[in-house]
């Protein structure tokens, strides 16, 4: 059986856009420029942007609101094959019509040609309604505003760029800096305390992006999640004492819940790919 392999160097034979250098976009633009990929990335602010110019990264800044793009658009896509996408939508009010009005200005900007990964979340999902995994042909069904906005801008870039996008969904982030021992340490009466897990560790999400790349896999929807889905009460009690903080109290569950596991298995067999983190507990 042939070995599934992980994707940590991009092939040198696209310039590529990074429209967001927060946690993920800055540590995908330093992975791909350390591999001698030519990657120019954007920022909102004009003191990151100081910093980041001092490194080996190329930035501008830019600026993408519902009414404009302020910042010089045409400069950040010159000659640029492929774009990354990956700023999510902000928790504000009306934010299911301005995060799709955020995307039709880039898509008024940027060319059908252009190939775009856009970094979506499971968040479009919703719950499963029979408990089954949720694959990338499952129904949407978004219960918060944010994955409301999200499936919306989805379906803008379709529209557009065609075969030329992927949709790249990914499930709770983690990784350095966003240890999940963090996330509910000392908080009190959670709910849904036997609930299955769906994180992704950040390089694992750097590895994706870096696969579909490589094998020219554009036109598709994917999942990005670890295999491994543990329950959420044990997983985030475990978390919180890996780092000495206090354990997350649950309320009791004598109530089956509808829930909701991400299926990878498309991840893994159209890309070939292995995770490196396939059980979110390997973080600890």
């Amino acid at each position: 059986m042939k070995k599934k392999v992980h994707y940590d160097t991009p092939k040198n034979k696209n310039n590529i856009a990074i429209l967001g250098l927060g946690w993920l976009g800055e540590a995908l633009a330093r992975k791909m420029i350390n591999n001698g990929v030519n990657v120019i990335g954007s920022t909102t602010s004009n003191k990151k942007l100081q910093l980041l110019s001092q490194s080996s990264l190329k930035v501008r800044e830019i600026k993408v609101e519902a009414h404009a793009i302020f910042g010089d658009w045409s400069a950040f896509m010159k000659g640029v094959s492929i774009l990354i996408i990956n700023f999510p939508p902000k928790r504000i009010p009306n934010i299911e019509t301005i995060y799709p009005n955020q995307i039709k200005q880039i898509i008024a900007c940027t060319p059908k040609a252009v190939k775009v990964i856009f970094v979506s979340s499971t968040s479009v999902y919703g719950v499963s309604d029979n408990n089954n995994p949720i694959k990338e042909i499952s129904n949407p069904k978004p219960v918060k505003a944010s994955g409301r906005a999200i499936l919306k801008a989805e379906q803008l870039l379709r529209n557009h760029f065609e075969t030329q996008l992927t949709i790249l969904r990914f499930s709770g982030l983690i990784g350095l800096g966003r240890h999940p021992g963090k996330f509910l340490a000392g908080k009190q009466n959670i709910e849904n305390p036997n609930a299955p897990v769906n994180l992704i560790h950040r390089d694992d999400c750097i590895g994706l992006i870096i696969a579909i790349i490589n094998k020219n896999c554009f036109g598709e929807i994917i999942n990005g999640c670890a295999s491994v889905h543990p329950m959420r009460k044990l997983f985030y009690e475990k978390a919180a004492e890996v780092l000495n903080l206090k354990k997350p109290h649950f309320k009791a569950s004598n109530t089956s819940i509808k829930t909701k596991i991400i299926d990878n298995s498309k991840s893994k067999i159209l890309l070939d790919y292995a995770y490196k983190y396939d059980n979110p507990e390997d973080i600890f």
